[in-house]
């Protein structure tokens, strides 16, 4: 809760949000999220084509709030996009327990930004937001803690910055 005022009051008026959870997870954060002033565009599933095995179900998707900040704004792919995103998880040589895959975070920042636009990830672990940003042409800010992944997510984003140059 003292973290998702501060996201909510950074972002531009009009302007989407992303947060990743679990099902455990999902209602305190969607209560957060309203009570700092979002609105709810959708649920989406981060549908895992891949997952580690568990002595349970296995747990192969991801919900992913879609927030928005003010008015209603449309996604930059009309028509085209459902609410089920069927894309690989990173599985075995994971820089970050979190580690998102990069198309993945392409896809919805290419859906809520444009070229130019700054994409902020607060969380930002390894950098895979801030490497799928800079791929996409769009500024990138982020924050981590834990200088052990921020340091991985500086270099891996300073090689790509290299390459784009």
């Amino acid at each position: 809760s003292d973290w998702m005022q501060k996201v909510y009051d950074c972002l531009k008026d009009n302007s989407h949000a992303y947060i990743f959870t679990n099902a455990l997870n999902l209602n305190e954060m969607l209560n957060e999220a309203l009570k700092s002033g979002f609105k709810l565009h959708n649920i989406l599933v981060w549908q895992k084509n891949n997952c580690t095995p568990s002595q349970y179900y296995m747990k192969n998707c991801e919900y992913v709030l879609f927030l928005r900040k003010g008015k209603a704004k449309w996604i930059n792919d009309i028509g085209g996009s459902k609410t089920v995103h069927q894309f690989n998880n990173i599985i075995g040589n994971k820089k970050h327990p979190c580690e998102k895959p990069v198309e993945l975070l392409k896809f919805y920042i290419n859906n809520s930004s444009n070229e130019g636009d700054i994409v902020f990830d607060p969380f930002c672990g390894c950098g895979s937001t801030g490497i799928a940003a800079i791929k996409l042409d769009r500024r990138f800010l982020g924050c981590e803690i834990d200088t052990t992944y921020s340091d991985i997510g500086n270099e891996d984003i300073e090689e790509i910055i290299n390459v784009n140059k």
